[in-house]
């Protein structure tokens, strides 16, 4: 019985230690990547397919990166960012914005806001390179 206990105690910990990311993308293919090249770096996950969701699931979330899909449905992620900065828990979150539709407008707007851009779809070791930008920011 105290293996049993300790084997759970240490599953709860092990949980405790991985860090929490926030995936939002309409697009299924694109989120199912993110994530799994987050749970592949250690990362649990959430995910959501809208920028309503989004909102919606970060008032209650308090994860340690939130990567957002600049094309979204409801909210797209450039209006979720924004309203991300001016919640104190989450102005300081690192922040990366996905899209296949990246122009300079764009990238600096997410500058402006403290994020770092990725176009979709990701070639080789682009998002982990921001992912490496936004980490050292925690």
């Amino acid at each position: 019985m105290l293996n049993a206990k300790a084997a759970i105690r240490g599953a709860k910990d092990t949980l405790a230690i991985k860090p929490l990311a926030f995936v939002a993308d309409d697009s299924t293919t694109a989120r199912d990547e993110t994530v799994r090249k987050l749970e592949r770096a250690g990362w649990r996950t959430r995910t959501v397919g809208d920028g309503t969701a989004a909102k919606e699931g970060l008032e209650s979330s308090r994860p340690e990166l939130i990567v957002l899909d600049i094309d979204m449905p409801g909210h797209d992620g450039l209006a979720v960012l924004e309203w991300l900065r001016a919640r104190p828990e989450h102005a300081k979150t690192p922040v990366i914005l996905v899209s296949a539709r990246l122009d300079d407008a764009r990238r600096e707007r997410a500058r402006v806001l403290d994020a770092v851009c990725v176009a979709k779809p990701f070639s080789g070791t682009e998002f982990e390179d921001a992912f490496g930008a936004t980490s050292s920011r925690r």
